[in-house]
């Protein structure tokens, strides 16, 4: 970092409150939703970042949001979505940023040389523009993961309240037909029905145990306990070495086959062990993203890194092992790592083996 980024870092830092205040009082002017008090604490938060990933562009040159930022993000979303705030109102709260940091930018600038301050302006611009759209892609992901769970648990309650009108009415009445029938048959034929109403007697006794095979099958759903606790409960049985761990899984899983389920559990718990025992991280974030269609996670560290290049021999660490149980279920899975730069691992996996299954 030459002296002139770090001077312009410095300012910009100094003018944080400033903005932060500016923007807050913009979008009460404006009737922002997210200037509610049970909103702007976390839309705060997510702004300073903005402005923090302005004065690193500076420090440490361009950068995008850390994987952490981007799952709190993620998280506003669900919130947001919990709340009823619409994104709309995030998008102009984004708008409104800019125009209250953009004065703020240049006068940090200037505190540069002028022939570097255009070209440390317009670096500051680039990552400030590229921060707000990963954290907004982010919290969109949050917001309709939160939406996609919710139309998956009306699904789900829709599916319970049908088996229990069909087991209820239909195959109640179904039941009452049938016993009328074998009355008939015990009291007035010696209990053999005549064949005028043997057929009908069969015909029953097959609806009934058709309505009974449709009422489990609507009242199924996947058992035991979720990916989310799944992982948690492995890394309590192995300890973490304090590393802070953290996952976050988005999305219903009742959309995943239950043996799809399992191998994603068997993926990222290997991932996380090999992150565990060799990455020397201090930091690791799991995030899975969970659709009708497919299941996306990374695993990301911020440990020691490797080269990528050399990951075919290293049959020890497990990895072939992932690669293997990804491409079996259709998948795939990817590493990004490099020396001292930490390791992220990308999965993506359909949530059914073909078209069909699981649709309901």
């Amino acid at each position: 970092m030459d002296h002139s980024c770090g001077v312009v870092s410095e300012a910009l830092s100094r003018y944080e409150p400033a903005i932060l205040a500016d923007l807050r009082k913009a979008l009460q002017d404006r009737g922002n939703e997210i200037a509610d008090p049970l909103v702007w604490d976390e839309t705060c938060q997510q702004a300073r970042g903005i402005i923090e990933d302005c004065a690193a562009s500076l420090r440490h040159g361009r950068r995008q949001p850390d994987e952490r930022a981007l799952v709190t993000s993620a998280r506003l979303g669900l919130r947001n979505a919990s709340r009823s705030v619409h994104p709309a109102a995030v998008i102009r709260a984004c708008s409104v940023l800019f125009d209250v940091s953009l004065p703020y930018l240049r006068k940090a600038a200037a505190k540069a040389p002028p022939e570097r301050g255009e070209d440390l302006l317009l670096l500051t611009l680039h990552t400030f523009n590229r921060s707000v759209g990963s954290r907004v892609e982010a919290l969109m992901r949050g917001y309709h993961s939160y939406l996609l769970t919710q139309v998956g648990e009306a699904n789900t309650a829709d599916r319970l309240r049908l088996s229990r009108d069909v087991h209820d009415h239909l195959g109640n009445a179904l039941a009452t037909a049938l016993r009328f029938l074998e009355l008939h048959a015990a009291e007035e034929t010696d209990g053999v029905l005549p064949s005028r109403l043997a057929g009908a007697h069969n015909a029953v006794q097959e609806a009934i145990g058709n309505i009974q095979a449709l009422v489990n099958g609507l009242r199924i759903r996947i058992p035991g306990t979720g990916l989310e606790a799944s992982l948690n409960e492995f890394l309590e049985s192995v300890g973490t070495h304090q590393v802070r761990v953290d996952v976050v899984v988005c999305g219903d899983e009742g959309w995943v086959a239950p043996d799809r389920r399992q191998e994603v559990f068997v993926i990222l718990r290997e991932c996380l062990r090999n992150a565990l025992s060799h990455a020397r991280a201090e930091r690791i974030v799991v995030w899975v993203d969970i659709t009708p269609d497919e299941i996306n996670a990374t695993v990301e560290d911020d440990g020691i890194g490797f080269d990528p290049t050399t990951l075919a021999p290293r049959t020890d660490s497990g990895l072939s092992s992932v690669r293997e149980r990804a491409g079996l279920q259709g998948g795939s899975v990817d590493w990004h790592s490099g020396s001292g730069a930490g390791t992220r691992v990308t999965l993506c996996i359909p949530s059914h083996r073909d078209g069909t299954e699981g649709a309901a």
